[in-house]
């Protein structure tokens, strides 16, 4: 639904990555693309696509499961995670 609401997307306010698969069979690829166009390149915002079908990551779901992909997708976000919501220093 996040390309039908992108009127909303002017008050994000907070860091935002979004992984999709380029050949998922339920988000259509024009969608994508409309999401890309909108939020891309803006600061804290990050649309990353992979050569992958819906819900990659989900190794419970041997249907949907791409080891390459989820594996690039996970770099990727723990990388996202440490440049925007880095952790607090210990003291």
């Amino acid at each position: 639904g996040i390309a039908d609401a992108l009127e909303e997307s002017e008050g994000l306010r907070c860091p935002i990555l979004l992984h999709f698969g380029t050949e998922d069979a339920y988000i259509p690829l024009e969608q994508v693309n409309k999401i890309e166009q909108a939020l891309g390149g803006r600061d804290g915002i990050e649309v990353r696509l992979y050569r992958a079908g819906h819900a990659f990551d989900n190794h419970e779901a041997p249907m949907f499961y791409d080891p390459e992909a989820a594996r690039e997708a996970w770099g990727v976000t723990t990388a996202f995670l440490e440049r925007e919501l880095p952790a607090a220093p210990k003291r």
